[in-house]
């Protein structure tokens, strides 16, 4: 849902919207747009990447989260080039269920906090808003947390954000650019304090303010 009076995206969430059963047959996918695949399989990436950098995760969630980062990353050269087969397609479904079982658990990190600032200020699509913004991020939460960002880099199978970030950036394609006062704006704008509380390592406002600048070119 978006609330105009907070100039954000609100979630509903309660025990009667799980399912009993969930079919998953990767073959509804067929037909998506790719636009459409793309940031929504980058959604599901960043569910299960911040599951692993939330105060909430535990061992079971970890295993849950890497499986679903493994599984999508094996699929990003043939998202990219918009060549996804059958099985493909398949492997992305049941990787998002996964990462779905993850959050439920450990909730989002102060990654969804911002990419709901670019969704709503800037009208880019929710998980494009996320990817976008995620290099930035695993490189801020390194400083203090290496261990957990070597985890998360060791199931995309790279040695390092940057192998991530070009990885990724294949992927999403080239980046939207603003001007400083945009970022700024954005970053006061951000009313979810609990998303900074749930990251295992807590950005300040100018932490979030220099995330948002290394994530998106700066217009002149």
């Amino acid at each position: 849902l978006t609330d105009h009076a907070t100039e954000n995206k609100l979630t509903l969430f309660t025990p009667q919207s799980f399912p009993d059963l969930a079919l998953l047959d990767g073959k509804y996918l067929k037909d998506m747009p790719h636009h459409i695949m793309v940031n929504t399989v980058v959604d599901a990436l960043s569910h299960a990447m911040e599951g692993m950098l939330s105060v909430k995760a535990n061992p079971f969630t970890d295993l849950l989260a890497q499986e679903s980062i493994r599984l999508i990353s094996g699929c990003f050269d043939a998202m990219g080039k918009n060549i996804l087969k059958d099985e493909e397609r398949q492997t992305l479904l049941y990787a998002s269920a996964l990462r779905g079982m993850v959050i439920a658990w450990t909730g989002t990190t102060m990654v969804h906090s911002m990419g709901y600032q670019l969704t709503y200020q800037r009208h880019i699509d929710h998980g494009r808003a996320n990817g976008l913004l995620l290099p930035a991020f695993l490189r801020f939460t390194q400083g203090q947390r290496p261990d957990r960002i070597a985890l998360l880099l060791s199931a995309v199978g790279v040695k390092d954000v940057d192998g991530f970030q070009k990885e990724l950036g294949a992927v999403l394609g080239e980046k939207e650019s603003f001007g400083h006062e945009g970022i700024v704006r954005d970053t006061k704008g951000d009313n979810s304090p609990q998303k900074a509380k749930n990251s295992i390592v807590p950005p300040t406002a100018e932490d979030i303010a220099a995330i948002y600048r290394e994530s998106l070119p700066l217009k002149a």
